[in-house]
């Protein structure tokens, strides 16, 4: 997991604020694009499911899969590929 504690995110230049665009980047892809980092992580457990099942070619899972991002309301192109 990355360490974003330590990562500066801004700094203060002649009175105008720089962003460190690589902290914000990494926070992203933490919190993910909508900023809610349990939605983060229900995409990255539904990802890596959908990888196992995909690999074994196990319809039903995917089917399972897909019932609960639907529940989730999570859309299947953020998790499928």
């Amino acid at each position: 997991m990355i360490d974003l504690l330590d990562q500066p995110v801004a700094a203060e230049a002649g009175g105008d604020q720089v962003v460190d665009r690589r902290s914000e980047d990494r926070w992203t892809e933490v919190i993910g694009q909508d900023g809610d980092p349990r939605r983060a992580a229900f995409i990255a457990s539904l990802r890596a499911r959908y990888a196992v099942a995909e690999q074994r070619r196990d319809a039903d899972a995917k089917q399972a899969l897909f019932k609960e991002a639907a529940y989730l309301g999570i859309r299947p192109e953020a998790y499928q590929g």
